[in-house]
């Protein structure tokens, strides 16, 4: 008989597989297939649904980080902070691993048991990290060319031009 740490194992197997998959297709052609999802969510389910017919104590936990999961996204999507892939990412993420996949104890698991939650938080953090790469590659034009980053919108508000600072760089259209 299968056991549970299999068909977590599985799905994050699966997962890894088809996320770096969308992610790849998303960074060359700026998109990532349909076909992904359609694939990604009934093979989860599948896995989600042997895993909880061997542990029916997990219902209960799934089902509510598969709805917080769901329902985040989703608002996230409204609200202009994810794209379309990313709402469908999660979401399928909540199906295929609605709680931690393996057994370790940490600080994130016995704070928040919902592994999807803990996955979109800490890209969150992460994905702040680019604010330091945009204001050293800022630093870095300003220097080599010697030239104001702002030069000809002096009129522009202070906050408008620090926001402009920190989420994008100057470059050449060509480039661009």
């Amino acid at each position: 008989m299968i056991a549970v740490e299999t068909l977590n194992l599985m799905g994050f197997i699966l997962s890894m597989a088809l996320l770096g998959y969308s992610a790849y297709t998303d960074l060359w052609i700026r998109e990532a297939p349909n076909s992904v999802w359609a694939i990604y969510l009934p093979a989860a389910s599948a896995i989600l649904g042997f895993k909880l017919f061997l542990s029916p104590q997990l219902l209960i936990m799934s089902l509510i980080s598969i709805a917080v999961m769901v329902g985040l996204s989703l608002l996230m999507f409204f609200i202009g902070l994810f794209g379309g892939a990313d709402c469908k990412a999660f979401m399928c993420l909540s199906v295929a691993l609605p709680t931690y996949p393996f057994h370790f104890e940490s600080l994130l698991s016995s704070f928040n048991p919902m592994f999807p939650l803990t996955v979109l938080y800490t890209t969150y953090f992460l994905s702040l990290s680019t604010i330091f790469y945009v204001v050293l590659k800022n630093l870095e034009w300003k220097y080599r060319k010697s030239k104001d980053l702002f030069k000809d919108l002096e009129a522009t508000a202070t906050s408008k031009r620090v926001i402009a600072l920190l989420t994008g760089y100057k470059t050449n259209f060509e480039t661009l």
